[in-house]
């Protein structure tokens, strides 16, 4: 088998979602009948890509800064302890903060993401923005 057979047969396994980051629009009662609202940004594994994660923060990166910021991190996803994210155009590129200062994944907008509604105590949340991001670190 030639060496660039191997190579393309692995460009499916590498080229897997790794997770994504989304922004979320919440809305709450609070007392009486006033709503409470705000927006939060997360990380989520792809394979877990849940109300859980995005709502209740199991298995959740804590994003530190927005998604549309030219640059963001995210700590404590899937054993990382921060990933720093820095604006090419539309998207992002990925890197290991305090390491080599070599491109570890990228994150792409992803419109399907958008829509996606979970319950919150007394309201709701619905994913307003949403990128995907392909690496190994979730893997």
């Amino acid at each position: 088998m030639r060496f660039d057979t191997i190579i393309l047969t692995l460009l499916p396994a590498l080229a897997a979602a790794d997770f994504h980051i989304d922004k979320l629009s919440n809305t709450a009662i609070s007392s009486g009948s006033s709503q409470t609202k705000w927006t939060s940004t997360v990380a989520c594994p792809s394979n877990y890509w849940n109300c859980k994660c995005l709502t209740q923060s199991d298995r959740t990166g804590k994003v530190e800064g927005s998604l549309g910021d030219d640059v963001f991190a995210v700590r404590n996803l899937c054993g990382m302890k921060k990933l720093n994210f820095y604006k090419t155009g539309s998207n992002y590129q990925m890197y290991e903060d305090g390491g080599n200062g070599k491109v570890i994944g990228n994150c792409y907008r992803n419109d399907g993401d958008v829509g996606k509604q979970c319950g919150i105590t007394g309201g709701n949340s619905i994913v307003t923005q949403g990128y995907v991001c392909y690496s190994y670190v979730c893997n």
